[in-house]
């Protein structure tokens, strides 16, 4: 668990740089590529954004799969990203598609896309 912890801290630091001046889209990028190489296990990642007025995107991701989980949540309205989007919580994580009750239909969807866990990681950039 500690080292759980830690990556999910190392990556809400990486999205908190997304608040220094720059190329936006880039730092993005690079979010999702650290994501997908810094988690054990992780073969793709993606950055769900929460846009005023137009709800959840994902405008970047390391491969189609991960657009894929995303806008299922989206169409479904659950899942780890959504909530952690949603309800402000920091992580969750969705331990084994196989078994999960906590988001059934996301897990089922998933699952059909291949993927056995997911791990959401809030990152926030500062208000002002």
């Amino acid at each position: 668990m500690r080292g759980e912890t830690e990556r999910a801290r190392a990556l809400a630091e990486a999205g908190r740089r997304l608040a220094a001046p720059g190329d936006t889209s880039a730092k993005l990028w690079e979010t999702a590529r650290l994501a997908a190489r810094t988690v054990p296990g992780c073969d793709h990642a993606g950055i769900t954004l929460v846009r005023r007025g137009s709800g959840l995107a994902t405008p970047v991701y390391t491969g189609p799969t991960a657009l894929a989980a995303d806008q299922l949540q989206y169409d479904l309205d659950e899942g780890p990203c959504v909530e952690v989007a949603r309800e402000g919580v920091w992580w969750r994580r969705l331990v084994d598609t196989a078994s999960d009750t906590t988001w059934p239909r996301f897990a089922r969807g998933v699952r059909d896309l291949g993927w056995a866990a997911s791990s959401p990681v809030r990152c926030t950039r500062p208000r002002g």
